[in-house]
């Protein structure tokens, strides 16, 4: 499945979700592991969970930017239902 955010951003995202117990697992490892084998970005079609984890360690300003700004994009389309 193609997510339009980079392998970066996904990770800020699932990290949130994993912080607030959004979804519910053993570790942040074991969210990743469930999640990212069925996500490809326009850069890379597969990518590794572990990839992913250590993108969670280095958040840039521009990539929590966009997550905040994809984010609030759902929230207004969740508005519009």
């Amino acid at each position: 499945m193609l997510c339009r955010l980079s392998v970066d951003q996904i990770a800020i995202i699932l990290k949130a979700a994993d912080d607030i117990k959004l979804v519910v697992t053993r570790s942040f490892s074991q969210v990743l592991k469930s999640i990212v084998p069925f996500l490809s970005t326009e850069r890379f079609k597969n990518f590794s969970w572990k990839s992913a984890r250590s993108s969670s360690y280095k958040m840039e300003g521009s990539d929590k930017a966009v997550a905040i700004q994809t984010l609030e994009a759902l929230i207004d389309k969740i508005k519009e239902y």
